[in-house]
């Protein structure tokens, strides 16, 4: 994330990042403070312990499962395209109702293009998956300069990152 405008913050004495958010306002937590991810869209961060500097690597290897899920919309919401799609996996596809879209570079042109034009706050509901299971799905209600969309995304990760989202979406109401 280095070269987008992030910088890193200095870990606390037990070797944990002690802020809400990160340079980007990517959403952080001491690792004392970890919560379930099912109840909490906080990112674990793993370091030696010692006296040294901290930064969230946007494919940090700790982010998995839906952790991974809820960061790609704190990620949106925060308006920063780049870590977005840096979720994705390097051949990631992300298929909307306007086509499907292959290759992060190619994703992430897509996020600054539509979080420039019509700056979406999405806010997630539920987020589902079968144990043991790469699938994921999440309800998430966004808001936009246009209005209020209801949308269902589906989910496949992979090691390298999200390899496949496939938004559904509608007019809330």
């Amino acid at each position: 994330m280095k070269g987008r405008g992030c910088s890193a913050r200095p870990c606390n004495n037990a070797g944990a990042v002690d802020v809400s958010s990160d340079a980007c306002g990517i959403p952080i937590a001491a690792a004392s403070d970890w919560v379930a991810p099912s109840t909490s869209s906080k990112i674990d961060v793993i370091n030696s312990g010692t006296e040294e500097t901290c930064l969230l690597s946007a494919n940090d290897p700790q982010l998995r499962g839906e952790a991974r899920v809820r960061a790609i919309f704190d990620r949106v919401r925060a308006g920063d395209a780049d870590s977005a799609a840096d979720l994705y996996a390097p051949d990631g596809v992300l298929v909307t109702g306007g086509g499907r879209i292959e290759g992060r570079e190619a994703i992430r042109a897509f996020y600054n293009k539509s979080i420039a034009a019509i700056r979406p706050r999405p806010q997630v509901k539920l987020v589902l998956a079968a144990p043991g299971s790469d699938h994921y799905v999440a309800l998430v209600e966004v808001t936009t300069e246009g209005g209020v969309v209801q949308a269902l995304d589906l989910f496949i990760l992979g090691e390298e990152g999200i390899r496949q989202m496939e938004i559904f979406g509608r007019p809330a109401g």
